[in-house]
């Protein structure tokens, strides 16, 4: 990924992700958010650089960062109870969960075979964002079924249009299940 001066990333950083409880921290793309995108991401640069592609690419939504795997559990598991609380809450419910797989406590490949067996997360939407481009890596995600398995790329253009894209086909054009949360 593209790799961003830390006195200029820190400044960016602080004005577009604030801090949240636990390992998981929120921000803005720039514009009224309609979405929530859930990004799990060890690297505090690359998840800035994602963050920085979506804000750029002008997707309406809003970025939730993780920082491992467990954080992710941990973040769904609070989801999936606001909603069992309060059916009619949809703050907490990611739209999208953009994944890495080399993370610390639980990797990518353990979050998404859970999401997979969650009977509320099933059927979210997972995009595997690794910079592993290793035949095994995609192979391991599709058998446990990953929506798409994208390899991420190493300028911020090309990473704005990866987040137009995403945006534009799973937020704008896609009807997904996930809107349909009748087991919670």
């Amino acid at each position: 990924m593209v790799m961003v001066g830390l006195a200029r990333r820190q400044a960016l950083h602080h004005d577009s992700i604030k801090r949240d409880s636990g390992l998981c921290r929120h921000g803005l793309t720039g514009m009224e958010p309609k979405h929530l995108i859930l990004l799990a991401e060890d690297n505090p640069d690359e998840a800035f650089i994602t963050d920085r592609a979506f804000r750029s690419a002008g997707v309406p939504a809003t970025i939730r960062h993780c920082e491992d795997g467990q954080a992710v559990i941990d973040y769904l598991e609070s989801a999936a109870a606001d909603a069992t609380n309060n059916p009619s809450s949809t703050s907490l419910w990611p739209r999208l969960l953009l994944l890495d797989l080399k993370m610390p406590r639980k990797n990518g490949l353990e979050v998404l075979r859970w999401v997979r067996q969650h009977e509320h997360f099933s059927l979210l939407v997972v995009l595997v964002l690794s910079s592993s481009a290793e035949r095994q890596d995609v192979l391991d995600a599709y058998r446990l079924h990953a929506n798409a398995y994208l390899v991420k790329p190493s300028s911020l253009s090309v990473m704005t249009e990866m987040a137009r894209s995403i945006g534009t086909f799973w937020l704008d054009q896609a009807r997904l299940a996930t809107g349909l949360r009748h087991s919670v």
